[in-house]
């Protein structure tokens, strides 16, 4: 007999992934597009491993169970990249941190000081203290004044739409909607 789970949380799920990546790639000083680039160089490779282990660890369905490899691998769709890893990556990535905390005293420390912020910031995404929407508008506000490269912009500008979705659900500030109806002109 097979068991149907209905997930009504896709978005909170989708803002957890998002707030999970966006603070290991600030860790690194990168940008998302930069972490789910086709590229095996190990500063590329180490902070998407460690995003996705956080997310297998730290994000749930309402149910409490966690989400499937495959919906972590999927991750770079929400950053508007056209490829999405398999869950075999998202499986290997989990098992090499994993590994590397047990052999590696240094990493494995590091890496739980960093599981407990993520853990704090998951936290306080669930309460409403988080602004990532506001924190995103100036981070990419800051990058159009420095001419960054384009698809730097554009993965700001698409993470920025699909939270400005779900943020206008809870608030309503009309100098934010000038500013994104602004960079929408741009």
């Amino acid at each position: 007999m097979k068991m149907m789970i209905y997930h009504s949380n896709f978005d909170q799920i989708d803002r957890r992934m998002m707030a999970i990546t966006d603070r290991v790639c600030s860790w690194y000083g990168l940008s998302p597009s930069a972490v789910f680039n086709m590229s095996r160089l190990r500063s590329l490779v180490e902070p998407r491993q460690l995003a996705w282990y956080f997310m297998r660890n730290h994000v749930k369905t309402m149910s409490g169970i966690q989400i499937p490899w495959g919906r972590i691998a999927s991750t770079s769709k929400l950053y508007g990249k056209k490829h999405k890893w398999n869950h075999a990556s998202v499986i290997h990535a989990h098992k090499s941190i994993t590994s590397r905390c047990q052999v590696e005293r240094i990493f494995k420390t590091w890496v739980q000081e960093r599981e407990d912020e993520i853990k704090t910031m998951l936290r306080d995404l669930n309460g409403g203290k988080v602004d990532s929407y506001s924190e995103s508008l100036s981070l990419l506000l800051g990058k159009l004044s420095m001419n960054v490269d384009a698809q730097e912009v554009e993965t700001l500008i698409y993470t920025l739409d699909n939270m400005r979705k779900n943020y206008e659900k809870y608030h309503s500030d009309p100098l934010e909607d000038h500013f994104m109806a602004l960079v929408q002109r741009k």
